[in-house]
């Protein structure tokens, strides 16, 4: 999953700083995600339009927003296929490959994925700023 994708979906959640960015997406998605290359990425996306930076807080910190080409970027990423396509297609043009076999076996990863995911529940807790709330 891109990491720019993964950036605009959690800013729908409301505006957030690049650490709890970073720590959001980890959480999530299961798998560490390094700060740094958050913040190149917030960069980004604020010179490509999809986000804007408010000013920094108490702390130092610049939280994120997103733009309405940024919302419009995300909504359409979300409700996309969640499955790498490119991949898939290429798999399939194997002629060794069995093609119900690898839908099966597809499916049962995405069933399991799904399964695992943490509900928006499991994840709530008070909102303060640079969290987005859940």
């Amino acid at each position: 999953m891109p990491l720019r994708d993964a950036i605009l979906a959690v800013l729908t959640l409301g505006e957030c700083h690049g650490s709890r960015l970073a720590a959001e997406i980890g959480q999530r998605t299961g798998s560490p995600v390094n700060t740094g290359q958050v913040a190149k990425t917030l960069v980004r996306l604020a010179d490509d339009g999809l986000v804007v930076a408010r000013p920094r807080d108490a702390q130092g910190r610049i939280a994120y927003a997103l733009t309405a080409d940024g919302g419009a970027v995300a909504a359409t990423w979300l409700t996309g296929a969640a499955i790498d396509a490119e991949r898939l297609r290429l798999v399939a043009s194997l002629p060794s490959v069995d093609r119900d076999a690898l839908l099966t076996a597809q499916r049962r990863a995405l069933e399991s994925a799904i399964a695992e995911a943490p509900t928006a529940a499991g994840l709530a807790e008070p909102a303060r700023r640079g969290r987005p709330p859940a």
